[in-house]
């Protein structure tokens, strides 16, 4: 019997799921273009039927979109699902749902209730509309800088720094008198952390917190670090390389191979040779502690310049996807990606979903995806965190580099991108069959930079068991966050407890020059309970 390439290997049940996946892509592209030749009032129109479903639909339910939003489908405030007027009387419906008149004091605590809600309204929906990482800062009052590193292979890099706290004065201010320019180098006496964000995100992630006690950034800038947010290449900030036009298969041509050879490392060295600090902190999340585990061990010299390398939810070579049927799919053959998602960048209509649903209902819709792809409930993160956080979640990143990590999937090895998967699986040599070569794996335990993990025990990416046996022993430790999830970790509402602490206690450790600014729990409680700025 004539072996078919890639069909010869599908049973029914993948058939089924390759077809729904092929009209589900079908229907975004259609939705996608229509959206774009639509005129913005139409875009609207949607948006606002949306709302009115949403809202009629909670109010079905309990008033649970109320809650979250404070007010009525007509605009005014509701408390518990009864409506009040703009000075917090009550209403003619005032015993909807059975209830009766209550107290003065019952009634006070209600108004204060009601102002607490309307002020989680008002932050959450100021972040959900912030443009960019600069709004988002401003937001909060802190002064931001960007920057830009070009690669060794050309891409422009946007970066981000927060060089001081509020009430430190602002660096373009600090100038050199001889030479009437500004001192970048005068900071270099603080030491410089750099954070880096996860898979399909940018720099944003780490400042789209609703109270600035759980914003990591923040944070530290107020503990007395210069504090440094990277971007990959092809996100948001990314867009851009000095040999290929963003419109080109070129340009999308990277994996994670790309990221550890040229982004990481070329990221840091700009960030040292504009501080003049000898060396920095290094602090990923989900995929940005892949890159830097694939360059540290690639990278021997890089090693001397990081003190220490705390890894939030890391990801190395996870097991694979909780949807049984996608899983088995990508896993059988990685290279369907690029039949179902092209060659450039993946998921490049999410702006649209975002643009046409009210952002209760997009913030459920990503809550379905995450639970259905890698069983997430985010129980831990508050609904106003999620509606404020989800417009920022996503950014652009290559298909290619999705391909990579079904293959990391698949052979259960932290490997680079094996280049010669597409000739085999279009060959029909399955998963298992042997093969006259393996792909390179990145050295890992050569890693000599101290290395902190901070995992979630309900994480479904994390097998922190594998991942400290591909890692040094004597220079690694494990920090086990009970309860947590993969996002929890950055956005969840106890991180100021559970991470921000112990991340700021790691790097007092290491970086013994920190100006001392007291404990953390006095730096946290110093911007704790702060308002987004008018």
């Amino acid at each position: 019997m004539v072996n078919i390439p890639l069909l010869g290997r599908l049973s029914l049940q993948e058939y089924i799921a390759l077809t729904l996946t092929f009209t589900f892509l079908a229907l975004e592209t259609l939705l996608h273009s229509i959206t774009v030749l639509l005129p913005t009032p139409i875009i609207r129109w949607f948006y606002n039927r949306s709302r009115v479903v949403f809202h009629r639909f909670s109010t079905s339910r309990g008033g649970f979109g109320m809650a979250y939003l404070g007010a009525s489908p007509s605009g005014t405030p509701v408390v518990k699902g009864r409506g009040i007027s703009e000075n917090g009387t009550a209403g003619s419906d005032a015993n909807i749902n059975g209830y009766a008149s209550v107290e003065n004091a019952k009634a006070g605590k209600g108004k204060d209730k009601q102002k607490k809600r309307e002020r989680d309204r008002d932050i959450s929906t100021a972040i959900r509309n912030a443009k960019d990482f600069g709004e988002l800062c401003s937001l909060w009052g802190y002064n931001y800088q960007e920057h830009v590193v070009r690669t060794k292979d050309g891409y422009l890099l946007g970066i981000h720094r927060l060089p001081e706290g509020k009430n430190e004065r602002p660096t373009s201010q600090r100038t050199n008198s001889a030479k009437g320019t500004q001192n970048s180098r005068a900071l270099a006496r603080k030491p410089v952390v750099y954070l880096h964000h996860g898979l399909l995100m940018n720099s944003e992630v780490w400042v789209c917190l609703t109270k600035a006690e759980r914003c990591l950034p923040f944070v530290l800038v107020e503990q007395g670090f210069d504090v440094w947010l990277g971007n990959n290449r092809g996100n948001k900030y990314s867009k851009k390389s000095l040999h290929h036009s963003p419109s080109s298969v070129k340009f999308w041509d990277y994996s994670l191979d790309d990221f550890a050879w040229y982004d990481i490392p070329d990221s840091i060295a700009y960030i040292l040779d504009t501080t003049g600090a000898p060396s920095l902190s290094y602090i990923g999340f989900s995929q940005g502690t892949a890159q830097a585990f694939a360059a540290l061990s690639i990278h021997p010299k890089l090693n001397e310049k990081v003190d220490v390398f705390i890894a939030l939810a890391p990801a190395m070579s996870p097991a694979g996807l909780a949807a049984p049927v996608v899983d088995g799919l990508m896993k059988a053959s990685p290279t369907l990606m690029y039949l179902l998602f092209g060659r450039k960048a993946i998921l490049s209509s999410a702006a649209t979903w975002q643009s046409l649903l009210y952002p209760p209902i997009f913030a459920a819709v990503i809550d379905a995806s995450l639970r259905f792809l890698f069983n997430w409930h985010n129980a831990n993160i508050t609904q106003s965190q999620k509606i404020a956080a989800y417009a920022h979640l996503y950014s652009f990143a290559s298909v290619k580099s999705v391909v990579h990590w079904f293959q990391i999937m698949r052979e259960s090895a932290f490997q680079m991108f094996d280049d010669d998967i597409y000739i085999r699986d279009t060959l029909g040599l399955g998963f298992g069959q042997s093969r006259s070569y393996r792909p390179a794996r990145f050295p890992t335990r050569n890693i000599r930079t101290p290395i902190v993990l901070l995992y979630g025990d309900t994480d479904s990416l994390v097998d922190i068991e594998i991942m400290q046996s591909e890692l040094p022993n004597a220079t690694t430790r494990v920090v086990r966050l009970a309860g947590y999830e993969h996002l929890d970790v950055i956005w969840g509402k106890d991180v100021h407890v559970d991470v921000i602490p112990e991340v700021v206690a790691t790097l007092k450790e290491y970086c013994c020059d920190v100006s001392p600014k007291g404990d953390t729990s006095q730096g946290i409680s110093s911007i704790n309970n702060e308002s987004v700025e008018d």
